[in-house]
């Protein structure tokens, strides 16, 4: 028979190798410390695209007192749609003179800064755009809808940040808070408003808008501005006596 001695060091050795029981309370830190890491990066991210969609433009800008100009065009499954028409009752100053070009010359503070997006100018338009639908001059799409070439389609906004950058921004959600915010007027941006094939190999060149009436505004020559008036083949009412 063993020792009493014996068992209690056989006890004792046991006790010490055996794993502690968790006491009520007690955590593991490496899994929340984990969890708020991947937070960190994950907002990281985000305040980078962010502020490359936004190319560090300040909040106010555009004010009241800028007129810069954008060229844009709408594609729809790869074919280029007529320019939208000229808008004859500027209520946000965020338009377009039916020349391919949209003018950011805000009329109103509710237009300026932050409020300066895509968002606004096809409100001004009478369109509507979400990250689902595009609605303009005629055109309504959306993605759960319409088709490109038999294929699921995805509504997209390429963003070229200057005029002289070779591959765009393609942004996919927040489209209508998309922002007007070139640094330099005189660089010029160019926005196309595109519904494609979902997960296609984007053409860029080909989606990249007209440039030509851009050009000479940036270049210091543009075509002079005439005001903007309502449709003159609208019928009026005779008058006169006689």
């Amino acid at each position: 028979m063993a020792k009493s001695s014996s068992v209690n060091k056989v006890a004792r050795a046991a006790a010490t190798s055996a794993p502690k029981a968790s006491r009520p309370g007690d955590r593991p830190i490496f899994f929340p410390v984990g969890m708020a890491v991947v937070v960190l990066i994950g907002t990281l991210f985000i305040v980078l695209a962010w502020r490359e969609r936004n190319a560090g433009i300040p909040d106010e800008r555009p004010t009241t007192s800028d007129h810069w100009h954008s060229a844009y065009s709408v594609n729809i499954c790869g074919e280029v749609q007529e320019p939208i028409p000229a808008d004859t009752n500027i209520e946000f100053g965020i338009h377009t003179r039916g020349d391919g070009l949209i003018h950011i010359a805000p009329t109103v503070d509710a237009a300026t800064g932050l409020n300066a997006t895509v968002g606004t100018f096809f409100l001004e338009s009478g369109g509507v755009i979400s990250d689902t639908r595009l609605s303009i001059n005629g055109i309504d799409v959306n993605e759960a809808e319409t088709l490109c070439n038999d294929q699921e389609s995805e509504l997209l906004i390429l963003k070229w940040v200057r005029a002289d950058t070779e591959r765009p921004l393609v942004i996919a959600e927040g489209l209508g808070a998309v922002r007007f915010d070139q640094n330099d007027p005189n660089e010029g941006q160019l926005f196309t408003f595109a519904l494609v094939e979902k997960d296609a190999d984007l053409d860029y060149d080909a989606l990249r808008p007209d440039t030509t009436l851009l050009d000479d505004y940036i270049d210091g020559d543009p075509p002079a501005e005439e005001p903007i008036v309502a449709d003159e083949s609208t019928e009026t009412t005779d008058t006169s006596e006689g």
